[in-house]
């Protein structure tokens, strides 16, 4: 397992975690996001401290001590389905937290969207419980597109269409006979094929993840870098169920 450190950003507004991102993108310094937590190989430790103390002295609370605010217990959800809500609030500019309890935060007036958003999202231990064609329908779909991005990852049409087939998966809830480690396996996946797609999208840099699962084991096999090798590892996980 890499040695690796980890700085917890939370009570940050987004505007700063972006200011720690670019700073660390500049310096050319590999890390990984877990939610908010910002994670970076232990030999860049020392660098790390210094640059965290340096975006720390201009940071701000994301919330506001004077709006009221409401907790969404979501601890149980994977580092995989956290980061894709993160992703998603963020693009939605809604303002969040999260607490020494894993809870995300946000101003009450935006539970709403928040509300919405979650829904989108499912959560993979409590979503629909579907089973047999249409849960095969939606698995095959998926399989199509990440196939076609195995293959070609510059592919536009499997581009545009995997969100929607992997929303439809991320809503549903462990399958009756499937281990819950591996359904959260394939939702993992599926997120980190989607988060390397959007930095490739985005031309951003730092490609690096933890070799740590989600419930913190180490393993074998390092983490896929690029979309393609993500795409094959999705590809393989579906190929358990469909």
């Amino acid at each position: 397992m890499r040695d690796q450190v980890e700085y917890d950003c939370s009570p940050w507004a987004q505007e700063t975690r972006r200011v720690l991102r670019s700073v660390l993108d500049d310096r050319g310094i590999p890390h990984a996001w877990e939610g908010t937590v910002v994670v970076v190989p232990a030999e860049f430790e020392e660098t790390l401290d210094e640059i965290v103390e340096e975006v720390a002295s201009t940071a701000r609370r994301a919330l506001g001590t004077v709006r009221e605010t409401l907790a969404y217990d979501v601890s149980p959800w994977s580092a995989g389905a956290q980061n894709s809500l993160v992703d998603q609030l963020v693009e939605a500019h809604i303002p969040h937290e999260w607490d020494s309890e894993g809870h995300l935060v946000v101003h009450e007036e935006d539970s709403e969207a928040v509300g919405e958003l979650l829904d989108a999202l499912g959560e993979p231990d409590g979503g629909d419980e579907i089973s047999g064609l249409e849960l095969n329908e939606r698995l095959s779909a998926l399989f199509v597109f990440v196939d076609r991005l195995s293959n070609d990852p510059a592919d536009r049409k499997a581009r545009k269409r995997l969100p929607k087939a992997s929303a439809a998966i991320r809503r549903v809830a462990t399958p009756f006979g499937v281990e819950p480690a591996s359904w959260l396996e394939l939702h993992d996946s599926i997120s980190r094929l989607q988060d390397l797609i959007n930095a490739s999208d985005s031309g951003e840099a730092g490609n690096y993840s933890s070799d740590e699962d989600p419930d913190g084991d180490s393993s074998d096999q390092a983490a896929p870098t690029n979309v393609e090798d993500a795409a094959r590892v999705v590809r393989d996980l579906l190929r358990r169920f469909v």
